[in-house]
């Protein structure tokens, strides 16, 4: 009996109780776990907390868990955790006797020891690990614990400590294993012991008892201890009731954390607690996991004798506890006392400068004195209060012209009272709108805020400035900041900032609950604490200041919700006071479901730490990866997933991502299923960006990978310069080809057209020659035809005359006759030898044109001309004698050398008697020589001299035929068509000479 008196006393005195109220969160089979049998639970060192059940390994994040039971073991039971956190080896035991390493966030299958096997032998005594209050059921068997230091053997009777160093033995003679369960557990490196006899609990180091410690608590007989040396954590269980076992500065104390129903209680195997998150983890055997969190935010509801628990204005009472517009007054305990205020609207409540409490009942101020214990007295009526102000020498009241309300039309009043009984109206200011919230904005101005607006008054002058333009806004508050800013909350449009007379509006938050927020209270590090119909928010001032300053700025609002400590989400506004900041430095706000007391200093903001991208879902195909993510580009679709622990309201988890470097690459956000998905990714390098929020000033983490997609052959580099090399090569082949092919052809065209030049070259120079002896020709014919048409008419003329006077004479003496037809004989004669001249010319001329070029003997075409002449130079008594050589041959033209020398000889022979016409050849530099010498009666040195000169200038004279006759100039005509010359001399005994100078070729 006095033993379990002394048990109450020292619950009660020494274990302080946690009142305030906690949220549990039940996961099962039904939304997560893969079995509802938990065996153990651990932390490791990136923050993510793993489970081992009876189907598999669990990792959780908070938000979702992932499953790992594909092991190649026989089967998927898994018992408790061991190892060591901080070397990231975490070691889990099948049923088995297998074991799984966890390492770098994954399990798998492990055939390392080390410092952890399982059982071991020593001197012939088989012991099994103990690192938890995991059932062992062998029968006889001892244990063993390892230490930093040392190790522990735990034996029936006995336990040895064997230190790893000195390898030194420490004995003690007690009893560490009951049945086959051994009354140990450790904490911080200490080992202790329970000692049920004695009722003591002997705390041992390096196998040396340091200290006992009387706790009733762990040697009751019904205590549960749930300890993890892994975890360095310790529990017990008593009564449906959890309590924390710590050892701190030598002592070994225990704390209540929890009371849990009878029924939540039963079947708790493991526990893990999370000092950072405030959040105890249970592992139950039948009932999956259980998450028991402890707000900061306290929620007082009403007695359950009073209505419903919905909250409007209230007012600071005392230094913890407010009143509300019912009388009743509430501290986080809940309600303190009940002043019983009777038919008071709930939507104002306010304090006049005596510390009197005005309520209002419908348009009827209701003012309770302080002095006499907050007794009922009804001031002026007709008044419709919607706030007041008090400078400290007058009141100024915010008041609701009801005058018109029947038709629908309401507008403003402010009046200005000389006291606090609102009776001795000073000043009345009217204007549009039915007010909502007022407040001193500086000596001589009021800011006024409307169902549609925001205004600005001037006490002085009365003038009224809209400060919301065209635009119509439902203000619902108007807060002044420590630091002097003016903020305006409005129903729907959200929050506004009033900077030289103009509204700024502050972003929304992502689900914009922000849109309707009540009121704003300021703490002292500077935080806004906004409620809203849908929760409350947390941002700074300065935040908010910078994005009035810069439009793209980031303002980041953190949402508290239900599972901080609320009954609801909804909190209440639409009255004068939506809000207090109490003396003690706790908030309260109004709610539709109970009053919300927190500190706001003491409320932590909760960030995530770490963020890893290391997963990835190819094509339903999971894939683990570190920083490059390798695929194929088969790969269709990507889920790339972002895993963070974090275990506090997934709302404020502010995760972005963005697919490649370029710097107009968006940032997209991620959903709460933490994943990226692509489609259709083509080959290359491409890099993925996720960044996270971790701080209230906005400070982000970012992590980088790279997404690397191999191409296929005909995709790489080495493909593309190979080909790129081929077609050059193959380019440069039919180019050079080509050019090869142009230069045939060209040298083919340069031939075609050389010939075809030279041909007609060949054929221009004939032309040009065939011009030129036609233009000869034709010179010879004007010249030949002036010179007949000149030679021709005297001879006729004169046988005309000479006719025609012996006709006239009539008279036909032989003497006359004789003479008259001596003349007529003398001119047809010269008239015959020019015709016959004439022809022969002519006929030359046209046998020339139709010459071909021909190799010949000289001496032949002289003897040929001898041969013709011989006849009538005999008749002359004269010889011809032919000395051209006669191995001589020439290519000059036949016919015209044979009317030269036929016309020289025949000169020669005519103007020869008695003498000898000698022939001869010869050859003088490149020319042939052919000389005509006769012996007649010689030439005229007149004659020699005008052919001279005639033969030089032959193309620009005249044919002078009836001076000297025509053999001659028919000679010089055609010297020239063969390019000769000719030489007369006059011989120094008798006669003449000819020299011919000839040029001989062929003609081509």
């Amino acid at each position: 009996m006095k033993n379990n008196i002394f048990f109450i006393f020292f619950l009660l005195f020494f274990t302080p109780i946690y009142s305030q109220k906690s949220n549990i969160q039940f996961f099962n089979t039904d939304n997560g776990l893969p079995q509802n049998s938990v065996k153990d639970i651990t932390k490791d060192k990136y923050g993510f907390i793993w489970l081992s059940t009876e189907n598999g390994i669990v990792r959780y994040d908070g938000n979702s868990f992932l499953v790992y039971k594909n092991f190649p073991l026989n089967t998927q039971r898994f018992l408790y955790f061991y190892g060591n956190t901080e070397k990231d080896s975490i070691f889990v035991r099948s049923e088995f006797k297998s074991n799984v390493l966890i390492h770098k966030k994954l399990p798998k299958l492990s055939n390392v020891i080390g410092n952890y096997p399982i059982f071991f032998l020593k001197n012939n005594t088989n012991y099994l690990l103990y690192c938890s209050n995991f059932s062992y059921a062998a029968t006889g068997t001892s244990f063993y614990m390892n230490f930093k230091e040392g190790r522990y053997y735990l034996h029936k009777n006995s336990l040895t400590y064997r230190d790893f160093k000195s390898k030194t033995e420490e004995n003690l003679d007690i009893k560490t294993i009951y049945n086959n369960v051994p009354k140990v557990f450790a904490i911080d490196e200490i080992l202790f012991y329970t000692d049920y006899q004695s009722k003591k609990v002997i705390g041992i180091k390096k196998g040396k008892i340091v200290n006992s410690y009387n706790i009733p608590l762990l040697t009751d007989p019904k205590s549960k201890i749930l300890w993890s040396k892994i975890n360095n954590q310790a529990f017990i269980v008593n009564n449906s009731t959890i309590y924390t076992c710590n050892y701190e500065n030598g002592q070994l104390k225990t704390t209540k954390l929890i009371q849990l129903d009878h029924a939540k209680g039963e079947n708790i195997g493991s526990i893990y607690y999370d000092k950072k998150y405030k959040k105890i983890y249970l592992g139950s055997g039948i009932d999956g996991l259980q998450v028991i969190s402890f707000p900061d935010f306290t929620s007082i509801k009403r007695p359950p004798s009073k209505p419903e628990s919905v909250f409007y204005s209230t007012l600071p009472y005392s230094t913890s506890s407010v009143i509300t517009t019912f009388g009743e007054i509430y501290d986080r305990n809940g309600l303190v006392e009940d002043k019983s205020f009777k038919t008071a609207s709930p939507y104002f409540l306010d304090y006049d400068s005596d510390g009197n409490i005005i309520t209002l009942d419908t348009n009827t101020p209701i003012i309770y004195q302080k002095s006499a214990f907050y007794k009922e007295s009804i001031t002026s009526k007709n008044l419709a209060l919607k706030d007041l102000f008090s400078d400290g020498r007058k009141y100024y009241a915010l008041l609701k012209d009801i005058r018109n309300e029947k038709a629908m039309v309401v507008n403003g009043i402010l009046a200005i009272y000389k006291d606090n009984s609102l009776k001795s109206v000073e000043k009345k200011i009217f204007f549009p709108d039915e007010p909502t919230k007022f407040i001193k904005f500086d000596k001589d101005h009021f800011l006024i805020g409307t169902v549609k607006g925001l205004y600005r008054l001037s006490l002085t002058t009365h003038k009224i400035y809209n400060l919301t333009g065209s635009q119509q806004l439902f203000v619902r508050n108007i807060i002044r900041s420590k630091d002097g800013n003016f903020w305006v909350t409005t129903l729907g449009k959200g929050l506004y900032l009033l900077k030289n007379n103009r509204l700024i509006k502050m972003p929304y938050d992502v689900e914009n609950n922000i849109s309707s927020p009540h009121t704003i209270l300021e703490d002292k590090k500077g935080f806004f604490w906004i409620p809203t119909n849908n929760g409350l928010y947390k941002i700074l001032e300065s935040q908010l200041l910078k994005y009035a300053q810069d439009k793209k700025s980031r303002v980041n609002y953190y949402r508290f919700s239900k599972d901080a400590g609320f009954n609801t989400n909804e909190f209440n506004g639409g009255s004068n006071i939506c809000g207090n900041i109490l003396e003690n430095g706790d908030f309260v706000l109004p709610s539709i479901n109970g009053l919300v007391f927190f500190n706001p200093l003491k409320i932590k903001s909760y960030y995530p730490e770490n963020i890893y991208v290391e997963r990835a879902l190819v094509n339903n195909k999971e894939q683990y990866f570190n920083n490059n993510l390798y695929l194929d580009q088969d790969a269709n679709r990507i889920d790339i997933f972002i895993d963070v622990p974090y275990y506090s309201n997934a709302d404020n988890i502010v995760i972005e991502a963005k697919l490649g470097d370029l710097p107009n690459a968006k940032w997209e956000p991620i959903g709460k299923d933490r994943k990226f998905s692509i489609s259709n990714l083509g080959y290359g390098n491409h890099s993925f960006m996720v960044k996270m929020l971790v701080s209230d000033e906005g400070k982000f983490i970012y992590k980088k990978i790279k997404i690397i997609i191999p191409p296929y052959f005909y995709q790489t580099l080495w493909f593309k310069i190979l080909t790129f090399s081929l077609l050059l090569f193959l380019f440069f082949f039919l180019v050079k080809w080509r050019i090869h092919f142009l230069k045939k052809k060209n040298q083919e065209l340069e031939k075609t057209v050389t010939s075809r030049t030279k041909s007609l070259s060949d054929t221009v120079e004939k032309l040009e020659q065939t011009k030129e002896k036609l233009h000869k020709e034709i010179e010879q014919q004007k010249k030949l035809i002036g010179t007949i048409t000149h030679d021709i008419t005297t001879p006729i003329k004169f046988i005309a005359l000479t006719t025609k006077e012996v006709l006239d004479a009539g008279n036909f003496n032989e003497k006359l006759t004789e003479k008259i037809l001596s003349s007529i004989y003398k001119s047809s004669d010269q008239l015959y030898n020019f015709t016959i001249t004439l022809k022969e010319y002519a006929d030359i001329y046209t046998h020339h044109r139709l010459d071909e070029t021909e190799l010949y003997s000289l001496y032949q075409l002289i003897e040929e001309k001898k041969i013709l002449f011989d006849e009538i130079a005999k008749n002359n008594n004269t010889v011809i004698i032919n000395n051209v050589d006669k191995a001589l041959s020439i290519w000059i033209s036949k016919n015209i050398l044979s009317a030269i020398v036929h016309n020289l000889i025949d000169n020669s022979v005519k103007y020869t008697k008695n003498g000898t016409i000698t022939i001869e050849s010869g050859i003088e530099d490149e020319h042939i020589t052919l000389q005509i010498t006769d012996t007649g009666i010689g030439m005229e040195q007149k004659k020699i001299e005008y052919y001279t000169i005639l033969q030089d200038n032959i193309e620009n004279e005249k044919l002078i035929l009836q001076k000297y006759g025509m053999g001659l100039h028919l000679v010089l005509q055609l010297l020239q068509m063969i390019d000769g010359k000719i030489i007369f001399k006059k011989n120094k005994l008798q006669g003449t000479s000819f020299k011919l100078i000839l040029i001989n070729k062929k003609n081509d």
